[in-house]
């Protein structure tokens, strides 16, 4: 099912692609394995497609949780949300140390697991966009705008969606949502990736790593990592 599965540093990232899982058996698992407020959830949505999209998600997370936990039983997981909607594990106890993230768009569903370790995940299916630059001076920091407009028409895209998946992977990992402030942190991807934040603002880079890769030919994602404080 995934498409595939890498380790660095403890983490492990899981790549699934939904519409490839269609097993009646492995969907019945998937429900099985949920709790009733999530079974809840993905009745809300009014598609078929969505359900099933998130269904595979949240099936798949669990199923890598007890395959990073060493087979604890993928039913057994009990998550609770923070003030901003962040999910975090309360159950079993000695796994609640664990960080996680989610993120899946059209044709792909990614799943970051790591230990001790505060994470986010982002995936953005390519495409084009003909309000980009609208868009961007809306979403981005200046010095990301600036090298956006810098950036060749032909490639435009594509920096484009590394700006955005590196940004979302950030606030997801820091778990606060848009109160972050868009504006106040930006990324530097000459010679790596560097994040940098305006004075004042709440963080410290030097304990964040963070990388990025397309997967194929129509998908780019983005992981933010940083290890909790003891």
């Amino acid at each position: 099912m995934p498409l595939n599965a890498s380790n660095a540093k403890g983490s492990v990232l899981r790549l699934v692609r939904p519409e490839e899982v269609t097993e009646p058996e492995v969907l019945e698992r998937f429900r099985l394995s949920l709790s009733e407020d999530e079974r809840a959830r993905i009745a809300r949505f009014v598609f078929e497609k969505d359900r099933h999209v998130r269904l595979v998600a949240r099936g798949s997370l669990r199923q890598a949780l007890s395959e990073y936990t060493g087979g604890i039983p993928a039913g057994a997981f009990r998550f609770g949300y923070s003030e901003y909607g962040k999910p975090f594990l309360e159950h079993p106890v000695h796994c609640t140390s664990l960080g996680f993230n989610v993120s899946h768009c059209d044709g792909l569903i990614a799943i970051l697991i790591a230990e001790g370790i505060e994470v986010g995940v982002d995936v953005e299916a390519i495409r084009p966009m003909a309000d980009l630059l609208r868009v961007a001076h809306r979403f981005f920091a200046p010095p990301e705008l600036g090298d956006l407009r810098r950036t060749p028409e032909d490639l435009r895209v594509e920096r484009f969606f590394q700006y955005w998946t590196l940004k979302e992977s950030y606030i997801k990992a820091r778990g606060v949502g848009l109160r972050l402030g868009l504006s106040q942190f930006w990324f530097e991807l000459e010679d790596g990736i560097r994040i940098r934040f305006a004075e004042g603002f709440d963080d410290d880079p030097a304990g964040w790593g963070f990388s990025q890769q397309r997967v194929d030919a129509g998908h780019w994602l983005a992981t933010s990592m940083r290890r909790r404080s003891a």
